[in-house]
């Protein structure tokens, strides 16, 4: 097995041990949330297949990063979040964060849409799963 091999599947591995147990996850929480409230799927957000970078399967994935980062901080490596979200690097999950807060000075209405409506449900969502998985 030649190097590029070895690490293509130690980075699958790494991808498989976070989807063990993602139902109980906050990162597969915040993800389903997104997903939901902003009418695309789960699966093309987390997806690294043509037809993922669509602009709205492109901006709900990057709204998810950076609500993740927001909320939960450090809980997870940016790679593993990367690797949550298709396989990415962890530069995309810095790109992400900078591309949402660019878009949210330059749009007062995306800046509402994020801190007024989004937000306020995600906390109610997280809140209501969390007491379901108790």
């Amino acid at each position: 097995m030649t190097e590029p091999q070895r690490q293509e599947s130690r980075t699958l591995i790494h991808y498989n041990m976070i989807r063990v147990d993602e139902d109980k996850s906050s990162i597969y929480k915040l993800s389903e949330f997104v997903a939901k409230k902003l009418n695309v799927s789960l699966e093309s957000i987390r997806s690294r297949y043509p037809g993922d970078r669509e602009r709205h399967i492109c901006q709900a994935r990057q709204i998810a990063m950076w609500l993740y980062l927001d909320y939960y901080g450090n809980e997870m490596s940016l790679k593993s979040i990367g690797i949550f979200f298709g396989n990415r690097d962890h530069t995309t999950v810095l790109n992400a964060r900078k591309q949402i807060n660019n878009l949210m000075d330059s749009d007062k209405k995306f800046h509402r849409l994020i801190h007024e409506e989004i937000y306020p449900e995600l906390l109610e969502y997280l809140e209501s799963k969390t007491k379901i998985s108790e």
